[in-house]
């Protein structure tokens, strides 16, 4: 684009010489869909309120300050050197078995959900398939570059780390390889690639999947705060595949079977809210009276910590999405008969919901929920001279 200008309701375009295969890929359409986007997110917008769907009663927290703290002195967790990653702990680790059981069984299990176990290195072209990652947020992932597998391409840096006893950057760059993967960002990626250019038939339907055999990482910046917005955390990645009833029956499911997990086991404050994905640049929650018009339905817990109900920020534990056929298109998946199919995906922040857990009922085991006092199993914190405070 050369220019750019909008006037009296027309937008009005400079381009540069395109060649063959530039036409070929639509490039000019989506140029011309960009500028429009650009131009359109310059005018000012008002905020608009979170809808809020569904919401529990307010409960009497036992615990008001930010886990963190008292998660720190007790030994729970530890620093690492690492911004935005913690070492957890035996009684941590012992109480996110609990909460990931209780999931498992209430929500996983009970809707009949199948493992799977994916990679976590991801290469870029599949990332390049995932709608809105590398066009929207590509600040948001940690990317990997492989090294040549040449010892001798490393005898200087070997060299210098032995004699200078640093690490020099600097000479990493010189020899690694350009980026080719990403650390896995959303965990679902590779569900998706799976059925790349695969035909589903519709009496097969539905396909219902989960993976929880490892990290999921987002590059948080300046964002990292405490263990409620980390860098590297566990989840619980659920995806759905088939007709559009099914998936938003799916996903509702979902919805109702974590909302029973935290009123009623957990004993939790939450609320349901209707949101709009990253990539849906219009920001449209849709019509929320009908749950097939709504995109993502996020369930939130009030941390008292943060302050007042109708002021502090909730934390969001759970995303529960319908993509109708977004990924469908993306990553090339048929129909035998051409019959209208959709995706869905549900992601369980584990480390979010211990960070509810903490947070509203705190660090004494004697006062929380009969459910997970039941369930936990006995632990023996290790102890240094130093360590903990």
């Amino acid at each position: 684009v050369k220019q750019a200008s909008s006037e009296d309701g027309w937008i009005n375009v400079v381009l540069m010489p395109f060649d063959e295969a530039d036409l070929k890929r639509n490039v000019p359409d989506r140029v011309l869909t960009l500028v429009r986007t650009i131009l359109e997110e310059k005018e000012a917008k008002t905020p608009q309120e979170i809808p809020v769907v569904r919401r529990g009663n307010p409960r009497e927290a036992t615990f008001q300050e930010d886990p963190v703290k008292a998660a720190l002195e007790l030994g729970w967790i530890k620093e690492f050197p690492g911004r935005g990653q913690w070492i957890y702990t035996s009684p941590y680790t012992r109480l996110l078995e609990v909460i990931e059981g209780i999931l498992m069984e209430h929500v996983v299990d009970k809707l009949e959900f199948q493992p799977f176990m994916l990679p976590k290195l991801i290469p870029l072209e599949v990332m390049k398939r995932m709608p809105g990652y590398l066009e929207e947020i590509p600040e948001g992932m940690y990317y990997v570059c492989p090294p040549p597998r040449e010892p001798e391409a490393f005898s200087k840096f070997k060299e210098t780390v032995k004699v200078a006893k640093t690490v020099p950057r600097d000479m990493l760059r010189g020899i690694l390889k350009e980026p080719e993967y990403v650390l896995a960002p959303a965990q679902c990626e590779p569900f998706w690639q799976f059925f790349n250019h695969e035909t589903l038939i519709v009496e097969e339907l539905p396909i219902k999947l989960y993976d929880r055999s490892g990290w999921t990482y987002r590059w948080e910046g300046g964002g990292v705060e405490g263990l409620s917005r980390i860098q590297e955390f566990r989840r619980i990645e659920l995806t759905y595949l088939g007709t559009p009833e099914q998936v938003v029956d799916i996903r509702d499911s979902i919805v109702n079977n974590i909302v029973k997990v935290v009123d009623k086991i957990l004993q939790l404050e939450w609320r349901v809210t209707a949101a709009a994905p990253f990539y849906m640049k219009e920001g449209d929650v849709g019509n929320i009276s009908d749950s097939k018009n709504v995109a993502a339905f996020d369930l939130e817990i009030y941390l008292p910590y943060r302050g007042e109900r109708g002021k502090a920020e909730w934390l969001e534990i759970a995303g529960c999405f319908v993509h109708k056929d977004k990924f469908i298109k993306s990553f090339s998946i048929h129909e035998m008969k051409n019959r209208q199919v959709w995706t869905g995906c549900t992601g369980l922040g584990i480390s979010r919901w211990i960070t509810a857990f903490l947070a509203t009922h705190g660090f004494d085991e004697e006062k929380w929920p009969a459910e997970v006092r039941r369930k936990l199993k006995p632990y023996k914190l290790p102890k240094t001279l130093l360590w903990p405070k």
